[in-house]
């Protein structure tokens, strides 16, 4: 008997799998946050549903197939602007002020590979009170790729787009000075406002003082001033105190290359007009983005990743910590469980009209002659019975009784 379908089992969600929609929930999402057998056993510790851990890599990196799929198809849309309704849409909600952050961490792969998974995070710049008033980035959503830079500034174009970054009045992009970087940004927002991140700044102007002076207590007040007039001044007196160790160093090819660094990014640099306009100035929100996306999931110690294990794990994460499970989740298991039947049902139909090859019966091989038989010894007669003792005294007792 051949397989076949239930109309009953595809309407209540059963069709596809042996699991239903929950359950698959529940694997794809455990799966997303933990090790996959750590996932399986609390899997049955709250459900009691017995699986394997096999079993839920497998189902979560299908679902997170499916997401990386839907997310390419998004993005040709809007390159190909056939949606023209999902853009109103975003335009008017869109914030009037975005951040932008990108940056890149290295994930494990196997055979001692290490890649780099690039993130971007987008939120809204929000003052905060209390005796030194800040500004922090809120209401963050991320996207996060193994990809090469070109490849990753298109398709992180669907959550950009969610966010309305394309419309929103002013965006500010916080990052550090990788110049892939500026790129990224060339291609989504040119106009946006570029600051260079102030622990990246301060770590540099730290090595130019080291570059000049060398290690020691010199080079630790010389660092210190330098930073203390670049946060409270902006750039003008720390190029020029710069322009003045180089002339007097030439020589000094590191000292050279640290102030090369900063006359690239001098437009990048001014903190106070930054922090006057209401931007933060650290990119610690997209630096804790890769904390929470990647590196709490795939770098745990012992773990060593595929490349195509990478990008379905990080889009089924992304859907977790942007919020969008709850209204995104149902229509993904939908369609995946609809590409589950499709496909099982092109391998029936593919088994059944598969021509049919005649039998080709083989011509019996020639019987071999049968072995001959080593023809037994012929009997002898049995001996004359033993002439024993008691025999001489006639028939046995039982007889005479």
């Amino acid at each position: 008997m051949g397989l076949g379908f239930f109309p009953l089992d595809e309407a209540l969600g059963l069709g596809g799998s042996r699991y239903s929609g929950q359950a698959l929930s529940w694997m794809a999402r455990l799966g997303a946050e933990l090790p996959f057998a750590r996932a399986a056993c609390w899997l049955r510790e709250v459900t009691g549903i017995a699986v394997r851990a096999t079993t839920v890599r497998r189902h979560t990196e299908a679902l997170g197939a499916t997401v990386v799929a839907r997310t390419e198809t998004e993005v040709a849309d809007l390159l190909a602007l056939t949606s023209p309704e999902t853009e109103r849409s975003v335009q008017s909600a869109a914030p009037d002020r975005l951040v932008l952050g990108v940056d890149g961490a290295m994930v494990p792969l196997r055979h001692g590979e290490w890649a780099e998974v690039k993130l971007v995070s987008v939120g809204v710049p929000t003052a905060t009170g209390g005796a030194t008033p800040a500004v922090r980035t809120t209401r963050l959503s991320y996207f996060a790729r193994l990809a090469d830079a070109d490849t990753f500034a298109t398709q992180a174009l669907g959550e950009l787009h969610r966010r309305g970054l394309d419309s929103a009045a002013a965006v500010a992009a916080v990052q550090d000075g990788a110049p892939w970087l500026q790129g990224f940004v060339d291609y989504h927002r040119p106009d946006a406002v570029r600051i260079l991140d102030w622990p990246h700044a301060a770590e540099h102007l730290t090595a130019v003082a080291e570059a000049c002076f060398g290690g020691g207590m010199q080079a630790m007040r010389a660092a210190t001033r330098l930073r203390t007039w670049l946060w409270q001044e902006g750039p003008t007196r720390v190029c020029a105190v710069l322009d003045g160790w180089q002339r007097a160093h030439p020589a000094q090819a590191a000292l050279a290359t640290a102030i090369a660094y900063f006359r690239e990014r001098r437009a990048h640099l001014d903190y106070p007009a930054f922090r006057a306009a209401g931007w933060p100035v650290g990119s610690g929100a997209t630096e804790s983005g890769h904390k929470q996306v990647m590196q709490a999931r795939m770098k745990r110690a012992g773990m060593h990743w595929s490349r195509a294990q990478v990008n379905p794990l990080l889009a089924l994460t992304l859907l977790e910590h942007n919020g969008r499970w709850a209204s995104e989740g149902p229509t993904l298991l939908t369609a995946h469980r609809a590409a589950l039947v499709q496909r099982r049902r092109q391998r029936q139909q593919t088994r059944r009209h598969a021509p049919q090859l005649p039998r080709t019966v083989a011509p019996a091989a020639p019987m071999p002659p049968p072995p001959q038989r080593t023809p037994l010894p012929t009997p002898t007669s049995p001996p004359p019975p033993f002439r024993h003792p008691w025999r001489r005294y006639g028939a046995p007792l039982s007889a005479k009784n």
